[in-house]
Formats: structure tokens, sequence, C-alpha cells
């Protein structure tokens, strides 16, 4: 359950049986997020003061972060930023924010969506925070997409020419806000419902088993964004803190302690930027492991499609010939049938004349050399009639040509009938003779299963076994005899 965007633009197309619950409830949640985010300047949810011990925070309670999240997580960017940015939008122009300024703060909630897509997109974490890595990856992400987010409080203490102590509630409470909201509220919500989700969405079709790994470029994008996003906000910290200080110095009249407080604020700097190389060295370090591992993983997926490709191909590839087998070739023609309907088709059902004399008198390895060669020339000579043809059993082979008239089938039947009888076969420095009989049937009724073609050929093939062999006998309309006996009669 990894992160797997779907394609926004597939709200605009028709909605089939399967997916239209998806994007019912998509619109519904979206009608929900969009205005809920009035509540939060309607009962000013913003920069609550919450005292922990002896430490004072401050806290924003923002709704549409608790549809808009999940939505990123479980569809896609788009999904989840564009409700958020019309929520923003609609609770700025309460706030009466101009207009100009309205456009540019209402990304700030996109940008930290951004964020945390751009993380999942790039990390193997669930979605469903399932697993070691599920709760403390989103943990992190959560963290750095709400520090994200936060650059919106800039340009509100901008448009309202607030000071430092107005300001300061407010963005601390949009990022621990949003932090502690999206660990308290929002991560239940993805544990309980993701798989669910995620259910709905494979069965609509809008959703893989597996997706890409990402590219060298994109993890290269998404550390360095992780990397500025924090040491932005580490020298935010210590703008904040160096002038708290400096105001609190400003009461201090002796020179020397104010001097030894300036020494000893400047020196608490100092764990910031080793945070941040610890975090830039972790982070390339990161990288390099990922695009290590992630070039295996692509050269061992490589080798499993190879080594599936092969087992398909060998499923429906007969071992001996190397044309399709019996099953292969009667899923390929009905196909084909149902496909062009009323098309004429002609079914050639064949088979090497006296085989069984030839295992008999020659062995089994001559008699093999002999359907081998049948069934190059046979492939050959059909490749170029733009037939189905395949192995049924034993000495029996079947061609279907389709699109064509019964001259030119009958002409393609001789043309296989005089390639085998040219066969050179040499066993003790005896020729061998391989002839080959044939039975023709063509489509009798527009829907005629290849089940029934088959059963109308294959009776035909009897007559011109009883007629000499090494010759064609084409079927009429009408169904084929039952009689066994006459048919074991005819094969020996």
């Amino acid at each position: 359950m990894l992160y797997q965007p779907v394609p926004y633009y597939l709200l605009f197309k028709p909605w089939s049986t399967a997916t239209r619950p998806v994007f019912g409830t998509y619109l519904a949640l979206f009608l929900i997020a969009v205005p809920s985010g009035m509540l939060t300047r309607i009962f000013e949810w913003t920069g609550i003061p919450v005292q922990l011990g002896r430490l004072d925070i401050h806290l924003t309670l923002y709704l549409p972060l608790l549809i808009c999240v999940p939505l990123t997580l479980w569809l896609g960017y788009l999904w989840g930023a564009i409700p958020a940015y019309l929520s923003t939008f609609c609770v700025s122009l309460l706030g009466g924010m101009p207009l100009p300024w309205i456009f540019v703060f209402s990304l700030s909630n996109p940008v930290g969506l951004a964020v945390l897509a751009l993380i999942y997109r790039s990390t193997p974490l669930r979605t469903d925070l399932r697993g070691a890595n599920g709760l403390p990856g989103f943990t992190l992400a959560i963290f750095v997409a709400s520090l994200a987010g936060s650059a919106g409080s800039f340009i509100w203490a901008h448009t309202n020419q607030v000071g430092l102590n107005e300001f300061f509630p407010v963005w601390q409470g949009w990022w621990l806000g949003g932090f502690l909201q999206g660990l308290v509220l929002t991560a239940p919500i993805l544990a309980l419902t993701t798989p669910f989700v995620l259910a709905r969405l494979e069965a609509g079709g809008l959703r893989q088993a597996d997706r890409e790994p990402p590219s060298r470029r994109f993890l290269l994008a998404a550390m360095s964004t992780t990397i500025v996003l924090i040491a932005a906000f580490a020298f935010v910290v210590r703008a904040f803190s160096l002038s708290i200080a400096s105001e609190a110095m400003a009461t201090i009249d002796d020179p020397a302690t104010r001097g030894g407080l300036e020494t000893a604020i400047e020196g608490l700097s100092l764990p910031y930027w080793i945070i941040i190389l610890v975090i830039t060295l972790a982070a390339f370090f990161a990288y390099q492991a990922i695009v290590h591992w992630t070039a295996r993983i692509r050269v061992a997926n490589e080798i499993l499609s190879e080594r599936a490709e092969a087992l398909h191909r060998a499923s429906i590839t007969d071992s001996l010939t190397g044309v399709g087998n019996r099953g292969w070739f009667f899923r390929e023609a009905e196909e084909s049938l149902a496909e062009r309907a009323g098309t004429q088709f002609t079914l050639l059902v064949m088979d090497l004349d006296h085989f069984k004399n030839i295992n008999d008198r020659y062995g089994h390895p001559t008699g093999d050399a002999a359907l081998v060669a049948f069934a190059q020339g046979a492939a050959t000579l059909l490749r170029s009639a733009d037939a189905l043809f395949g192995r049924i059993g034993g000495e029996e082979f079947a061609a279907l040509l389709g699109g064509r008239d019964p001259a030119a089938d009958a002409a393609t039947a001789e043309a296989l009938r005089a390639m085998t009888e040219a066969i050179e076969l040499e066993m003790a420095g005896e020729r061998v003779p391989v002839t080959v009989s044939i039975g023709s049937a063509g489509r009798a009724e527009p829907t005629e299963s290849i089940d029934h073609l088959y059963a109308r050929a294959d009776a035909a093939l009897l007559v011109a076994k009883r007629r000499g062999r090494n010759r064609l006998s084409t079927a009429r309309a009408e169904d084929p005899s039952t009689d066994a006996g006459a048919r074991s009669q005819a094969r020996s």
C-alpha cells in the first residue's frame, strides 16, 4: 500500500459502475473540506494558548487538513491540494485579506501537502501506516509538511502588519497544531480506513498493485527540499530566539552581564547548524543507499519479468516443435472468432499419415524429426497467410485462416500438403516418406464456435484418410458424424 497517485483528470471522465462510489465520496468530502476551514476563523481556533507544565505553546485547529491529508495519500497530490487551496481562499476572504495576497496565501497548505506527497513518493512508506516504518515515517513527514505550510503565517503577518508578539502564536500554532493534529487525529483515520479505500480503488481499476521506483532526480529533489525546509525552520527558530533574547537583554543595565548573555546565546545557536549538517550527511548516505537498492531491485524485477515471460511462453508453446500448443490455439481461435463475427474463417486440421508406422519402423527420434520438420515448414508457409497455427496433440496440427476467400484457403492447404510430401528425411540411407491428410471447414454461421468448427474439420479429415490419405477434404455445412469407431479406424 505504497503512495500511488491517481490522475486527477479521471474525475472529469464518465464514471463507471465501479468508480462512481469513489468519485461520489470524493466530491462529498470536497464539499465538506472547503467551507470547514471558516470554522477556524469563526471560532478563533488560531494560536490557542496551551500550558504544558512550565512551557507555554500555541496550537491551531484546522479541520480541512483532516480531509485533505488522507485524500493526498489515497488519491494523489491534486486531489487534496485543490480543496485545501479553496478552503484557505475562503478563510482569507472572510478575514478581509487583500485579494492579490489571497491567491498567494492560499498556496500555504498546498505547499505542505506537496512536501508530504514528495516524501511518500520518494520513500517506501505505507499509506496505511502499517509496518515498522509506517507511523515513524508519517510522523516525520507530517512534521516537515506542517513546517512547510506554516510559511503562510509570514504572509499573514505582512498583510496584517503585526509585531512579533502577535505573529509568534500564529506561526507556532500553525506548524505545531498541524503536526499534533496529524498525529492525534489524521493518523488513526489513515490506519483504520486506508485498507478499505485502497481496495475500492483497485476494484475500480484506479490503482495498480505496484509502482515504479523513484528516479534519482526525484530522490534528489525530495531530499533537497526536505533539507532546505529543515534549515529554514532552524533559521527562523534561531531568529525568534535572538529577537526575544534581545528584548530581554535591553532591560539589563550591566554591560558585562549583557555581553556574557549574548555570547551564551550565540553559543546555543551552534547545535542548529550541527543538526542541519548531520541531517544533510544522513540524507546523502540515505540517497546513496536508496539508489543502490533501487538499482538492485530493478535488476531483480527484470530477472523476474524475464522468468515470468519464459514461463508464460512455455505454458503456451509445444516443447518439441516450438509452435503454439493445444490450449493456446483454441483460446486464440475462440477470441478471433468472437471478435470478428461474420468474417469468413477456414479451419484446417492436419494429421501426419501413418505416423505410428514411422515410429515403429524408424524409431521415435525419427518421428520427432518428422514432426519438427512439418511444424517448421508449415509455420513458415502460414506466416504469410497471417494464420493461427498450433500442435493439437500427437501428430495432429491445426491452422485457422481468416478474412480470405475459399479458393485461397484451398490453395494454402494444397501448399501445405505439397510441402509435407517434399520433406527430405532419411534413416540409415533410406528416405522416410512423410505425407499429411488435411480436413478443411469453412465457417458455416456468423457465430459458429471453434469447437463446432473443429468438429466439422475433424470429420473432413477422417474422410480424407478414408479416401487414401495425402489429400485435402472439405467439410459440408451440416453437423459431422460422431462415429467413434470409424474415427479410430481412420486414424490408425
